[in-house]
């Protein structure tokens, strides 16, 4: 009888051996912690709405939503090195990786949107800058292929570097079966008249102007225009 309690006991000491083994070969879950952080635009009002993606491997692992003062959370996420992507229409798409360091570390965010896009091609044309002016409007294209105030914007380009035909042929691109602004028509009128030298179809754009919106100037021009031989 001693010797099968001896027995019992040698192969639970052995069993609880085995356990304690596998218990210490179990890789520790690594630390994290709730990931905060703030998006806003480049007038520094906060973004709502965003979606901040955690991304691993190709995969969405984890995802928050902006509140009304750009904040967002995603809990439990390992401390190392983070790849977020930001997403909402009319913001830039952005993919940052960054090293999550610590629980106090708060994660801030700068996004462009496409007004904001527009108001730095604006400024660019009128410092002549023409290489940041291409840089901003590819971003513009990025957002939309066909965006038409980004077309419009590279319209005034080529018109201010001096090439005025294509500046037309762009602007003129636009029109897809439905009138033309006031103001684009009104620059066709001066670019056929005063550069390209083609009254003829400035006054065609001058009479499609006042179709869109009545105005003493345009008249009396086209009035000119008209009585020249």
């Amino acid at each position: 009888m001693k010797r099968h309690i001896k027995n019992f006991s040698a192969v639970a000491w052995f069993a609880l051996s085995l356990l304690g083994l596998s218990c210490s070969t179990t890789p520790e879950a690594p630390p994290s912690n709730d990931l905060r952080g703030m998006v806003y635009n480049l007038d520094r009002m906060p973004v709502s709405d965003m979606t901040v993606s955690w991304i691993q491997k190709g995969i969405n692992v984890g995802s928050a939503t902006t509140d009304l003062h750009g904040r967002f959370l995603i809990p439990k996420v390992p401390f190392g090195p983070i790849t977020l992507s930001f997403s909402k229409q009319d913001y830039e798409p952005l993919v940052w990786t960054f090293h999550f360091t610590q629980a106090s570390q708060v994660l801030y965010t700068k996004i462009a949107n496409k007004d904001e896009l527009y108001n730095l091609v604006s400024d660019a044309l009128i410092s002549r800058d023409w290489s940041r002016t291409d840089m901003l409007l590819k971003r513009i294209q990025n957002l939309n292929q066909n965006d038409e105030i980004g077309i419009y914007l590279h319209a005034q380009e080529l018109v201010l570097q001096g090439n005025w035909q294509e500046g037309v042929t762009l602007f003129q691109s636009l029109e897809k079966g439905r009138p033309l602004s006031f103001p684009i028509e009104m620059t066709l009128a001066d670019l056929y008249q005063y550069r390209l030298k083609q009254p003829e179809k400035a006054i065609q754009h001058l009479k499609l102007a006042l179709k869109v919106r009545g105005d003493a100037d345009a008249q009396q021009r086209l009035l000119s225009l008209s009585k020249k031989p």
